[in-house]
């Protein structure tokens, strides 16, 4: 056991950290592990946001015990603003470097606070009576929308 201790190294950065936008006040974090062998069993990870990419003030800071597929969602958040987040991996020997998100940063949004952005799906009612006009099935005649 010892031995093991000994031949253990902090972690490397996580080899990749996804960064999904959710909502209009929340981002996913996907991490995935270290690609070292030496690095031993990672215990957990730590998420970090900020809105500067020094990361000089963090806003928040989290930690992921699940492993297996590790991921965390960041709650709160304002639309419109830059954040930026980061990760690392933590093992007996301590937390490893950061790795940043890709991509880099994501300002919160949804597709609804898009000025002069029109939906395909606005339109729903003449796409279902062109379906229906396809489907030519006598039993959708007179079907009211």
């Amino acid at each position: 056991m010892r031995e093991n201790f000994q031949n253990t190294e902090l972690p490397g950065p996580p080899s990749h950290v996804s960064l999904l936008v959710t909502s209009n006040s929340s981002l996913c974090v996907v991490i995935k592990e270290p690609e070292e062998s030496t690095t031993g069993l990672i215990t957990r990870y730590k998420v970090e946001w900020s809105t500067s990419a020094s990361f000089k003030r963090v806003l928040g800071t989290a930690q992921v015990t699940e492993t297996r597929n590790p991921s965390f969602i960041i709650y709160g958040l304002t639309a419109g603003v830059q954040y930026y987040v980061r990760a690392s991996a933590y093992n007996v020997k301590g937390w490893g470097p950061p790795q940043c998100s890709t991509p880099v940063s994501s300002a919160l949004s949804s597709w609804r606070e898009c000025v002069g952005v029109k939906s395909t799906l606005r339109n729903h009612e003449g796409l279902v009576r062109k379906l229906l006009e396809d489907a030519k099935e006598s039993q959708y005649r007179g079907y009211y929308i």
